[in-house]
Parts: C-alpha cells; sequence; structure tokens
C-alpha cells in the first residue's frame, strides 16, 4: 500500500548539511564560480572531482582493522549518544536537544567520488567493528510551480533539468558490538547522485548546498532506568530544522518561518550483525503527522525517490540570472503507513484501550501492521 502523503516539510533539506571536504573544494574555486555558473545555465556538464574519500583505519582495540570508504571504522561508544528519556514531540524540547546535539551530529555530506554504498561487511566474532554505510531513503527537489514561472526561462530549463538527473541518499552508518547486535553509529552520512546509473558520488552545486538544511542526531530513546545499552536502544532520533514558506491572499509573497521535523531509525527486532534490518519513521506537519516510510532500494536505477521536496529560489544572483537561497513550499513522500502523533502518544500512554508499550515496541507493531498488509494486497 503505497499512499502519496504531503510531509510538511519534513526532509530534503533537511538531510545533509556541510562535508568539509565540500566546503575546502568550494573555496578553492572560489575565483572560478561565476564562470561555472554561466556554464550551468548554458547546460555544460561540469566535469566530476578527483577521488576525495578518505580510507580511515581504525586504530582502537575495539575496532575491526578494515578499510572504509565515506566512514570511520572506530567503533563508537555510548557516550557518543545522548540517551533520550522520551520522543521530543513539543516544539521546545526538539529545539532544546537540536541545540545540546551540537554541530558534531550533524548529517554528513560525503566528498565527490566516494562509492555510493560501501557494502557491508561480515562481522568478526567476539570483536566490536564497523559494518558499512547503508542508503536508506532518496530526496529529489523539483521546482515550485509558482517559483519555476519566477525564474528567467534559461535558467529555468537549466535547473530543471538539473534537478532532475540527480538526488541525495541518506545513510547511516552500521556498526556490531562484541556479542554481534548491530547498531546505528551517531553520524548519519548523505551522498549526492547522478540518477545515470553512476557509481559514485558526484560534486553538489552551490544552489543544492544552499538548500540543504541541517539534519541532526539527538540521541537514542531510552526509557530505562538502566545505563544505557547500545545493544538495547533499537531507536535513533534525528531532527531536521528547516525554513518553509506560506503562501495565502492575505499573503502572496510567502510568509517564511522556521520548523523541525523529526525522524527515526528503528532496527527491527530481526536484526543481527550478519543481516541488519531497519525501518525509517518521520513526521510531517510540524509532527503532528506521523510516518512509515517506503525505503526500497533508493539506489536502484530508475527507482522514484521516497521523498520528494518542492522549492523556490529567495534570491538570484549572476545579474539575476543564477539562483540562490532555495526554501521549501512542500514535501510528498511515499508512505507505506499514516497516522495522527495524537494517535501515537494515546497508544504509547495505554489512553486507547490496549496495554502501553515502549516506543521502540509500537514501531515494531507497526511495521508488523504494514507488512501484514502488503503480503495481503499482493496475494
Amino acid at each position: 500500500m503505497h499512499s502519496q502523503t504531503i510531509l510538511a516539510p519534513l526532509t530534503i533539506l533537511l538531510l545533509v548539511v556541510t562535508a568539509v571536504s565540500v566546503y575546502r573544494q568550494m573555496e578553492e574555486n572560489k575565483a572560478n564560480t561565476f564562470s561555472r555558473q554561466q556554464e550551468f545555465l548554458a547546460g555544460a556538464e561540469t566535469e566530476a572531482d578527483p577521488l576525495t574519500r578518505q580510507l580511515i583505519v581504525g586504530t582502537s582495540a575495539t575496532t575491526t582493522p578494515l578499510l572504509l570508504a565515506g566512514m570511520s571504522s572506530v567503533v563508537p561508544t555510548v557516550e557518543d549518544y545522548p540517551a533520550l528519556a522520551e520522543v521530543p514531540w513539543d516544539l521546545n524540547q526538539v529545539t532544546t536537544m537540536y541545540r545540546h546535539a551540537g554541530q558534531a551530529l550533524s548529517c554528513e555530506l560525503l566528498g565527490a567520488g566516494v562509492p555510493l554504498t560501501q557494502g557491508l561487511v561480515s562481522p568478526q566474532a567476539g570483536v566490536a567493528g564497523a559494518l558499512g554505510r547503508d542508503s536508506a531513503f532518496s530526496i529529489r527537489l523539483q521546482l515550485d510551480p509558482i517559483g519555476e514561472a519566477e525564474l528567467p526561462r534559461v535558467t529555468r530549463g537549466a535547473v530543471n533539468s538539473y534537478l532532475e538527473s540527480h538526488q541525495l541518499t541518506v545513510q547511516p552508518t552500521l556498526y556490531h558490538t562484541e556479542s554481534g547486535h548491530d547498531f546505528f553509529g551517531p553520524q548519519v552520512k548523505a551522498a549526492f547522485m547522478s540518477t545515470d546509473g553512476s557509481e559514485n558520488t558526484v560534486e553538489a552545486e552551490a544552489m543544492i548546498l544552499s538548500a540543504i538544511s541541517s539534519l541532526r542526531t539527538l540521541g537514542l530513546v531510552w526509557e530505562s532506568k538502566e545505563p544505557l545499552s547500545l545493544e538495547s536502544a533499537r531507536t535513533m532520533v534525528l531532527a531536521f530544522r528547516y525554513t518553509t514558506e506560506e503562501r495565502t491572499a492575505a499573503s502572496p509573497d510567502g510568509t517564511s518561518h522556521r520548523e523541525f521535523e523529526l525522524l527515526f531509525l528503528h532496527r527491527l527486532k530481526d536484526s543481527t550483525a550478519e543481516n541488519p534490518h531497519y525501518a525509517v519513521f518521520a513526521t510531517s506537519v510540524a509532527r503532528t503527522q506521523f510516518h512509515l516510510l517506503d525505503t526500497s532500494d533508493p539506489t536502484a536505477e530508475g527507482s522514484a525517490p521516497t521523498v520528494s521536496a518542492t522549492i523556490r529560489f529567495g534570491n538570484m544572483s549572476a545579474m539575476g540570472m543564477y539562483p540562490a537561497l532555495p526554501v521549501v513550499t512542500g514535501v510528498t513522500h511515499r508512505a507505506l503507513l499514516t497516522l495522527p502523533v495524537d494517535t501515537v502518544k494515546a497508544q504509547l500512554g495505554g489512553l486507547t484501550g490496549d496495554q502501553s508499550v515502549s516506543f521502540s515496541e509500537f514501531l515494531d507493531q507497526l511495521h508488523e501492521r504494514a507488512s501484514t498488509e502488503l503480503d495481503s494486497e499482493s496475494n
């Protein structure tokens, strides 16, 4: 059951904050920015940058001696994760947790030339280590109809062509404990890719980097009074801070404001280091709607994006020809299941007549429900 749902700006620009390697490269190319903009407007293709990936070898006694593209092989510890006693549904709560998490837990955009997928490795018995990167879902941008009409024709065509041929994939990093339990790394990665079947990441244009808002890990849901355990904590919470715009009859030019949405990476009960299995949930409409996302392979050629975000540009540089300051105006996504957040809260609190359950158990139930419905439809 695939339902199209408006995801008031959940993700895209939520995702992928800033890779140091990309910014360094942008600074080195700053003198050539104007000429690159003109090439872009003329429809010229820019050459992929040289390989910038870093292969990091772990040195810790609890680290597997592997070469990993786009992630560290140094195994995280519980000290790297804030423990969340509850889900921050309230705006003040999520704002405070977001600030507390800091830039160190922000999503990192991989540099150009990095393999799109790391390929999960087999765990070594008795030794904690890294498993690899996994593409959870994809995001694709498209022009808002009103914003599209405001662009010069030559710019409109170039921007549409560029956005249609590229997308982002959000990629959690996976590790395993000495006892063989898999868990998420605290920092999520994101890859910018061409949809032509390329196997490596490509450099993002300046307007894409400007459009990307902050995606930041808030921590692991931990409702127990016992010390946080990476083996037992199965749900990692992330928050997206974004700027959205609404146009009304009273405000035809649009009113911009900041908002947050939540993303949940949830390890399912049958997940193991040999076969990691997780689901992705997200909120929308200022955390009032709750969705189980369809996470079919986002890197498969021809696959539809999980999230499609419409944007408009708040400014134009290069004598009014190059778009800048993108603003999200709406997001649609593929959802397997949707329900109000108030219903989620009621069921967690046992207010619906059912016995109250933990948040992770509740997510298990939703995933099982969606899987059962899909099986029924396919038979």
